[in-house]
């Protein structure tokens, strides 16, 4: 085999790789779980598929992401007015995420979940 050949199967392999992270076409979308002044809790989603986990919404004084190798992303107001922000995870098939999305109790409820499969995952 000749070097010229090794190198177009490096590059198909790495274009096809690519592939395998782009967000796909469909999406499902889940109402999380808040925590409040009155109600500390936490809310879990287990990953479908391969994909991108978001949870954002408007007015929320601070978001956890923690996945079984702990803590991944912290999301705080950071002037004391509340503002629209999120955070997002990349999971693997059948990982569990444990949040802790937590708004007092001026807040609004306008908080959404989102999971978009990877296009390899369709």
């Amino acid at each position: 085999m000749s070097i010229e050949n090794v190198k177009a199967d490096l590059r198909a392999l790495m274009k096809l790789s690519r592939k395998q992270m782009l967000p796909g076409i469909g999406k499902i979308e889940f109402e999380p779980v808040l925590s409040t002044d009155s109600d500390d809790k936490w809310g879990s989603y287990v990953a479908p598929t391969d994909g991108y986990l978001c949870l954002f919404g408007g007015e929320f004084s601070s978001l956890d992401l923690m996945t079984p190798k702990g803590l991944q992303c912290t999301v705080w107001s950071t002037n004391g007015s509340q503002q629209i922000a999120g955070g997002w995870l990349v999971v693997e098939a059948g990982e569990t995420v444990s949040y802790h999305m937590y708004k007092d109790s001026s807040g609004t409820r306008n908080h959404k979940g989102v999971f978009i499969p990877f296009k390899g995952s369709e």
